[in-house]
């Protein structure tokens, strides 16, 4: 707000409009309305100018007058220096945003290729499973994309509460790991042993990517959501908090390593037992024929 100081406006009008907008963030615990911000600006040097009308004298009707014209055009230059404050503020939230959406993309990339790759050419599954694989991945990921361009609108709209954002992203990236997990284990169960290590892999580099990004998604939002949004914001990335989401995220890495191997380990079971059986039958009958 440095550049107000020299927009011709008094220290009065100035903090003014800064109690005008504290109020708006204190009401409600979140971005303010840029809107609500001008309205508040407006009405603050409209009551200044209706004071200075009523308060001057009839035989200063001069004075009165220019009084007046200097208020409007103070109050157009702060108004003009209002706008470039939040077009810096648009700017920097949108470089920002842009970033955690590109990340998102890179993510889906990578993940996608690498399921593919993995399961055509080490598994060499059959097609129907290679896009069974993608197609689940692909819209797993459309809907985190989704959500994030849904805050993102929200943010610039300027009707968004920080603490409600907070525990819906938290919400959809728990359930897209679960998903994603539920995913892992039915492919395991259909797919080669084979690809269990590097299956395991890709799901511990996937939970990773996700938790960095949703640590990003809440930075970016503390650093361009206003003084209360940015303590909101901080309050999640507080030690304690990351450290807790770190650990659910291990548990649900580790609650899949086990099921994957426990559903490898009754798979090649099975697969034995078929194959002792199908043995068995075979000699009975080459020992039935010799008889």
């Amino acid at each position: 707000m440095s550049s107000f100081a020299n927009c011709g406006a008094s220290p009065s009008e100035i903090s003014g409009f800064l109690a005008a907008r504290d109020k708006l963030l204190q009401r409600q615990r979140g971005v303010a309305l840029d809107a609500a911000v001008i309205h508040a600006f407006w009405m603050h040097l409209g009551l200044k100018m209706q004071l200075i009308y009523r308060t001057t004298t009839n035989n200063n009707k001069n004075n009165n007058k220019n009084n007046y014209k200097s208020t409007l055009t103070a109050s157009k230059a702060c108004a003009a220096a209002l706008s470039l404050e939040m077009m810096r503020l648009t700017s920097r939230s949108l470089s920002l945003f842009c970033c955690c959406f590109v990340v998102v993309v890179v993510v889906v990339v990578v993940v996608v290729v690498v399921v593919v790759v993995v399961v055509v050419v080490v598994a060499a599954a059959a097609v129907v499973v290679v896009v069974l694989i993608v197609v689940v991945i692909v819209v797993v990921f459309v809907v985190a994309v989704v959500v994030v361009v849904v805050v993102v609108v929200v943010v610039f709209v300027g009707v968004v509460v920080v603490a409600v954002v907070k525990y819906v992203v938290v919400v959809v990236v728990v359930v897209i790991v679960v998903v994603v997990a539920v995913v892992i284990v039915v492919v395991v169960v259909v797919i080669d042993v084979i690809v269990v290590v590097v299956v395991i892999f890709c799901y511990v580099l996937f939970c990773a990517l996700l938790l960095l990004l949703l640590l990003f998604f809440f930075l970016s939002l503390s650093r361009s959501a206003g003084p209360l949004a940015e303590a909101e914001a901080k309050s999640f990335c507080q030690p304690e908090v990351v450290a807790l989401v770190t650990t659910g995220v291990v548990v649900v890495v580790l609650v899949v390593i086990v099921a994957v191997c426990c559903c490898c380990c009754m798979s090649k079971f099975k697969w034995q037992i078929t194959a002792t059986s199908n043995n068995t039958t075979i000699k009975q009958q080459a020992d039935r024929h010799n008889l």
